[in-house]
């Protein structure tokens, strides 16, 4: 939502809107990091408990800076990928991700050789990103005071009011939330149907089903890579499209659409087609010690379904960038409603049982891709 605000003020000339919108939504973004923050720290126990297990709160207490840190960094980012400068976001995120593993695994392996419990070496891992979180917002801040340096007069144009900004940006970005939140909800509700499924076909045997669905989510663990590579795509969408429809510029617009699509099917297809042909290889190779038929079935299904997925992320970004920001959510929902009704009818058959899961996860990205398409 940000870049998209920013980056049709900068397609207009509007220095100033632009300066005006940063500053709001960082404000914003700092208020809503602060109070997720507090939540984490203050109610690490009670959060703990209510995830079934009380050992967990020294870790979330470890995690709760990050919060303040994330919605800090989302901000910078914005600004910057609203300018159509998307090396800030992308050397932060190296720097996040590569922080992230030293400084947990230092951690955590400094804890275990004090002699602490588990529950603290798992804190001291968890800290890592707490760690990167911080390192990667300094350097997005010195990138920004460095850019805002070198920035050309900000021009007479009167910005807009703090309140029209907030609510310009909370019309696009609540449906994208709502959007974006309906998959992680699915899963959830996915996880649980298809366990008590199994549970139900096996003679509610927790072990067994556990195991079973264990397996699964190996399969699930590979197929989420391919949608990892559209995440560029999808962050250089949203401003470019939107700098193009505000300067009228619908066919440009469309050719920016037309390439992201075709780029992102040249990725995505190969990798799809790879995980489904090499499903049994890959699953040997990486988990030698799982349910190799379950695994393997699995990820057949799966990495054609992985292929739905990253057109959906795409076709989801065209979208919101057009400003259709709530049809996106309807279809999503029509696709999840698609996949708990395929495993109802899959996940409880004795013949298939956990293997039916992947093919409501095809069938559900399927009719997203289509529609959205």
């Amino acid at each position: 939502a940000m870049s998209k605000t920013i980056s049709e003020a900068t397609t207009l000339g509007r220095g100033r809107q632009v300066e005006r919108v940063f500053r709001v939504s960082l404000h914003t973004f700092l208020a809503l990091g602060v109070l997720s923050s507090l939540i984490m720290l203050l109610f690490a126990h009670p959060l703990a408990c209510l995830q079934g297990n009380a050992l967990t709160a020294p870790s979330i207490r470890a995690l709760s800076l990050s919060c303040f840190f994330v919605c800090a960094m989302a901000s910078y980012r914005g600004y910057a990928q609203g300018q159509g400068n998307m090396t800030p976001t992308g050397i932060s995120q190296v720097l996040e991700a590569s922080i992230k593993l030293l400084a947990g695994l230092a951690l955590a392996w400094y804890l275990l050789q004090r002699g602490l419990g588990s529950q603290y070496v798992s804190a001291g891992a968890i800290g890592g990103v707490t760690i990167s979180g911080l390192v990667a917002l300094a350097y997005l801040v010195l990138q920004h005071r460095r850019a805002a340096a070198h920035q050309p007069p900000l021009g007479d144009s009167p910005p807009d009011s703090t309140r029209h900004i907030l609510k310009t940006m909370a019309q696009i970005a609540i449906p994208i939330t709502i959007c974006a939140s309906v998959v992680p909800i699915t899963t959830c509700l996915d996880s649980i149907q298809v366990q008590n499924l199994l549970q139900s076909a096996l003679g509610h045997s927790p072990e067994a089903s556990s195991a079973l669905y264990g397996s699964f989510q190996k399969a699930v663990t590979i197929y989420n890579l391919p949608s990892a590579l559209m995440v560029a795509l999808t962050s250089s969408i949203v401003p470019a499209v939107s700098a193009c429809l505000s300067r009228k510029d619908s066919r440009g617009a469309g050719q920016i659409a037309e390439s992201a699509l075709r780029v992102g099917a040249l990725l995505a297809m190969p990798a799809g087609v790879g995980l489904a042909l090499l499903s049994g290889p890959i699953i040997r190779m990486l988990f030698p010690n799982t349910n190799q038929e379950v695994a393997s079935a699995s990820l057949l299904v799966l990495g054609v379904a992985s292929i739905f997925v990253c057109i959906q992320l795409l076709c989801s970004a065209i979208l919101q960038a057009h400003g259709q920001v709530l049809l996106p959510v309807f279809q999503v929902a029509l696709g999840s409603a698609a996949k708990l009704a395929v495993n109802y009818t899959l996940v409880q058959r004795p013949e298939l049982g956990v293997k039916g899961a992947p093919v409501g996860t095809l069938v559900c990205f399927a009719v997203i891709a289509l529609l959205q398409l």
